[in-house]
């Protein structure tokens, strides 16, 4: 079974697919793959600024034809986040002009089905309503038999070839580093599981009791409360926010029962990918 490495689409988060407008088609799953790669792991190539890389992909513009490049950096050593960059090719999906937005997703209709048109499952079993009672701000339960089917629908093995290059030589490139430096701010985060278990049943607790809750800086008080030196040994990454980032959707899957698939699916990847980190990490979490 073909499979493809987009283990950020557990770790960044759980919450960002949606719904696509009436008049819009959703990308099938082989052209969301390929919209993953690219953002996950590339950036523009420009001859001038960039020299001659290792690897280039060549792309076009399906709408307009326009002709263009790629090429896998390091994202450790990229300013831009994987999180912000993988809004990005959800866009492709929701075609939100608030794709750097994603509770405005759940705005629009058809979530599940656009959804399952992709993958073939429902994500979301229930929603519970924030304290204002807005299902759109309310806390999501997703399924997790929907995780498993996703990451084998997307995950490919490292020996598979894009454009002539295999998945392991991009994964070395780019998310090597970053993958490594991900699997050790889980694993202190997980150290005292007991902790991060109340931690996660207080989160809930405010996020559905507290009609001024924010989860941004109710993670942020979590993490200089409890994690206040965790970060990230990443170059050019804002310790803070990446820790936060990390830590809010760790809370939210431990609350509706997914962290565990999430993390199995992280250790399967790193196993294939990386198996120095994966037999590091594998007992940590």
């Amino acid at each position: 079974m073909k499979k493809i490495v987009y283990t950020c689409l557990f770790l960044t988060s759980f919450i960002l697919f949606s719904s696509s407008k009436k008049s819009y088609s959703p990308p099938t799953l082989e052209e969301l793959k390929e919209n993953l790669l690219y953002a996950n792991t590339c950036t523009w190539y420009d001859a001038q600024r960039d020299g001659k890389p290792e690897i280039i992909f060549d792309r076009e513009d399906k709408k307009s034809g326009e002709k263009y490049q790629n090429y896998p950096i390091n994202q450790c050593s990229n300013s831009s986040s994987l999180g912000f960059k993988y809004f990005e090719a959800i866009g492709s999906i929701t075609q939100s002009t608030n794709w750097y937005e994603p509770q405005t997703y759940f705005s629009e209709n058809n979530f599940n089905q656009s959804f399952k048109d992709i993958f073939g499952v429902n994500p979301i079993d229930k929603v519970i309503p924030d304290a204002n009672g807005s299902k759109e701000k309310g806390f999501r339960f997703f399924n997790n038999k929907s995780i498993e089917t996703i990451f084998n629908k997307l995950y490919v093995k490292p020996s598979t070839k894009f454009q002539s290059v295999t998945y392991q030589k991009v994964y070395d490139i780019s998310l090597k580093e970053y993958f490594a430096d991900v699997a050790n701010v889980i694993s202190i985060i997980l150290k005292d599981k007991k902790n991060f278990d109340k931690i996660a049943k207080e989160y809930f607790k405010k996020a559905t009791k507290d009609k001024d809750f924010n989860g941004i800086t109710a993670t942020d008080e979590y993490r200089k409360k409890h994690f206040p030196n965790l970060g990230f040994a990443c170059k050019n990454y804002d310790n803070a926010s990446s820790v936060n980032r990390l830590l809010g959707i760790m809370l939210r899957r431990q609350t509706d029962g997914t962290l565990k698939i999430a993390l199995n699916s992280f250790k399967n990847m790193l196993k294939d990918y990386d198996n120095t980190t994966f037999e590091k990490y594998k007992n940590a979490f």
